[in-house]
């Protein structure tokens, strides 16, 4: 791949008839394959209201919800070790746990409207969230399954609230502030607008991106819930749109947690804490784009090595996490904005969703070895 050959992508789901807003990658056992090994398939949301299971091997639609939300659907979530279950944030103020078991699947042609209503469903956390998409997240040390969404206390003030699913819950577990654990008097005015969590059992690392441009990051492992930096003005005064946490390479066997941040603005910030330390979080580098307007991104999960941004303009750039974040490729195939981008965790696969209602696939490198990615090495961190 390079910037004069930069690949087409390697198939196009069509079959939305709103724009795509979100997208989620799941290993599934589809019922009417005649093979029974796990296939690789996407559920995506869309503008308006509905929601698709494909398989990305054959393109064909699996399932189809077409009124899962009254309204636009923010964020679509498969538990790790759990693909028959689909949680999904809309923005009627729902976020929405679906049995994929018991949504009637098609095995020839995209299902209609009235053979694809899911026999049950339960509607979880019942209240608004604003329009930051949700996170979901299991904990193998407390064996629990939660959420991470943006939502006010009961004075009004901005947090991030995480939420434990298997117990039903209707007050979170947990608040974060800027100030710390249950103080939100140095709480920002401005709205939660993003959200990431870093990949990996032993990592709670935990960014959100404000509509002031500030960042602030916190370990959700740490009881007083005191975040680990609050910096302010990251794009100026800018929304920040989409964060992204990731481990840049430093030396051959270790790595640095990095967060990456995009804005309104025509430029992606690298934010970094100081040598072997959670502290001291500081913006280390940036990354001029032509235009500005990033709505998504993201680095790759499998081994952090690219970062791929989507802009307004329906572009995708993929950048080297390495040292200097060389811009790699500029994968052309939307008309209009890309509102959508994820990465498949464990491939190279990634999607794409445009206002042009298409879904693209994209072979993105082939992947390597991640680094360490602990936490537990820094100092400030038991």
């Amino acid at each position: 791949m390079d910037l004069e050959g930069a690949p087409r992508p390697v198939a196009v789901l069509r079959g939305h008839l709103g724009e795509p807003t979100a997208l989620c990658f799941a290993l599934q056992r589809c019922s009417h394959s005649p093979s029974s090994d796990a296939a690789v398939t996407l559920w995506s949301g869309a503008a308006d209201g509905e929601l698709r299971l494909w398989r990305t091997d054959t393109q064909e639609t699996v399932a189809r919800l077409p009124h899962a939300h009254s309204a636009g659907v923010l964020a679509v979530q498969v538990p790790r070790q759990d693909a028959s279950l689909v949680y999904s944030q809309g923005r009627d103020g729902r976020v929405v746990l679906w049995d994929v078991h018991r949504l009637q699947t098609v095995a020839n042609g995209p299902a209609t409207a009235s053979s694809s209503v899911p026999s049950e469903e339960t509607v979880l956390l019942p209240q608004s969230f604003g329009f930051c998409r949700m996170l979901l997240f299991d904990d193998d040390d407390a064996a629990g399954r939660y959420l991470a969404t943006a939502a006010d206390d009961p004075a009004g003030h901005h947090s991030v609230c995480l939420w434990d699913v298997r117990c039903r819950a209707t007050t979170p577990v947990q608040r974060l502030y800027p100030a710390g654990h249950g103080d939100a008097t140095d709480t920002p005015t401005s709205s939660v607008m993003c959200l990431s969590l870093a990949a990996g059992r032993r990592n709670g690392l935990l960014a959100a991106g404000y509509e002031d441009s500030s960042v602030c990051i916190w370990d959700r492992r740490m009881a007083d819930g005191k975040p680990l930096a609050h910096l302010q003005h990251v794009h100026d005064h800018e929304p920040i749109t989409s964060v992204s946490i990731g481990w840049e390479a430093s030396g051959a066997t270790t790595a640095v947690p990095t967060v990456v941040t995009a804005g309104m603005d025509a430029r992606l910030v690298y934010v970094q804490p100081a040598a072997d330390s959670l502290v001291g979080w500081r913006a280390v580098a940036q990354t001029p784009l032509p235009c500005a307007g990033v709505s998504q991104v993201r680095y790759r999960p499998c081994d952090d090595r690219i970062v791929a941004a989507s802009g307004h303009d329906g572009h995708i750039r993929v950048y080297s996490a390495r040292r200097g974040h060389r811009l790699l490729a500029v994968l052309r195939h939307h008309h209009g904005a890309v509102q959508a981008l994820e990465f498949c965790p464990d491939r190279s696969l990634m999607a794409s969703g445009g206002s042009d209602r298409h879904i693209a696939l994209w072979d993105v490198y082939a992947m390597g070895a991640p680094a360490a990615r602990d936490v537990a090495q820094y100092a400030n961190v038991g």
